[in-house]
């Protein structure tokens, strides 16, 4: 089912994207990283099937500067995101992203792809590259994630948001990020909230040292 999908979406080579086999999705090089749409097909008996999309981008500098901040080693990779969306969080019934295309669809045989494959690309078209499109920036990115967090899966946002600030060599932005984020995130498990916590420590010290 995947390369029958994948055949259905080549309109994404106009918009420079080519698609990799070998990672099951179309990827595209963008001026300060890549922007990925990763095909998610599974079946467990080969009877039901089911389909949905992982759409990213992946900002090098930013990534880079997370890696930096933690004092991790800087290589990436390209199941690295800045941001990313599973899209069966979409739909009319959502409340994270409310779309009149439900971005999961499900088929009894391989038969009944074709029927659907017309829906499937028109999702791509109309949401996928739009959003893709407005994240290939780190600003970008931060904003994305601050004012649309139920659009995004990223399991550690803050991350990407603080970052950002980093890059834009904004302390006082910072400084406001973290305190958003700590009243708008109170109830986070603990773990999270110590790891959300040392991050902000670490990425101050970083930006300090920076301009010192």
């Amino acid at each position: 089912m995947t390369e029958r999908v994948a055949h259905a979406l080549d309109f994404l080579t106009a918009d420079g994207f080519r698609y990799f086999r070998s990672f099951d999705h179309f990827r595209r090089d963008d001026p300060q990283g890549h922007s990925y749409v990763a095909i998610n097909s599974v079946t467990h008996n080969r009877l039901d099937y089911h389909l949905a999309f992982y759409m990213g981008v992946r900002i090098d500098i930013l990534e880079s500067t997370i890696r930096q901040i933690l004092q991790e080693p800087t290589k990436l990779t390209h199941y690295d995101r800045s941001i990313t969306n599973y899209t069966v969080n979409i739909g009319p019934n959502s409340h994270g992203w409310s779309y009149p295309i439900a971005g999961t669809w499900n088929f009894r045989d391989e038969r009944d792809i074709d029927s659907q494959l017309s829906e499937v690309s028109t999702f791509i078209r109309e949401l996928a590259l739009p959003f893709l499109e407005r994240n290939t920036t780190s600003a970008a990115v931060r904003d994305t994630l601050l004012q649309f967090p139920r659009r995004t899966q990223n399991l550690k946002p803050f991350q990407q948001i603080l970052a950002a600030d980093i890059l834009a060599d904004d302390a006082p932005q910072l400084e406001a990020d973290y305190s958003l984020l700590s009243e708008r995130h109170a109830k986070w498990h603990p773990p999270l909230k110590a790891e959300f916590s040392e991050f902000y420590l670490h990425a101050k010290s970083f930006l300090q040292t920076r301009n010192a």
